[in-house]
């Protein structure tokens, strides 16, 4: 979900239908040639804009807003905490593939922890009044103790395959 904010692309489809009125029309250059033009645009670290380009946002208005976002939430002080902890999500889920459709079963969360884990995100998920990325963000941010207390009490790797794989689609769907 987190990764997932930063997705979107009306923009490349707009390049594409431009791509036949041109002879030799190489979409990926031209794409990075006007990414590469956002960088000077801010004060932020050149990590946080590659990270929201790298999310295949294209409309230039949302990518603003995102790198705006991001920016806002990596100058607080507890950022690089929530990033250890992110990270540990993204190094479980690494072999998933991000295009599937991702669901939890509520019948195989055993654990106080998942639930709670599972309760807090699907509150955020199913809220729709966030007025701006950044207060998205900060609400996906906010699941970090109920995400740090599933690390501490629940075995990802369950040896029961269904559980792993529900287990792994819960912190899946909050990072993706």
């Amino acid at each position: 979900c987190v990764k997932n904010l930063l997705r979107a692309s009306r923009s490349r489809r707009i390049l594409e239908t431009n791509q036949s009125l041109y002879a030799q029309y190489d979409l990926l250059l031209l794409e990075n040639f006007f990414l590469e033009r956002l960088y000077p645009l801010y004060d932020a670290n050149v990590s946080i804009i590659k990270s929201v380009v790298a999310s295949d946002e294209r409309n230039i208005v949302e990518l603003d807003k995102k790198i705006k976002a991001v920016a806002s939430i990596a100058s607080t002080s507890d950022f690089k905490e929530l990033m250890s902890l992110f990270k540990r999500v993204a190094n479980i889920i690494k072999d998933m593939n991000p295009s599937l459709d991702l669901k939890v079963d509520v019948t195989l969360l055993q654990e106080d922890a998942e639930k709670n884990l599972f309760d807090a995100f699907s509150a955020v998920q199913n809220n729709n009044t966030f007025a701006s990325y950044e207060e998205r963000l900060d609400a996906l941010f906010g699941l970090a103790p109920q995400l740090a207390d599933f690390f501490d009490n629940v075995m990802v790797n369950a040896e029961d395959e269904t559980i792993k794989a529900n287990r792994k689609n819960l912190i899946a769907l909050i990072y993706m």
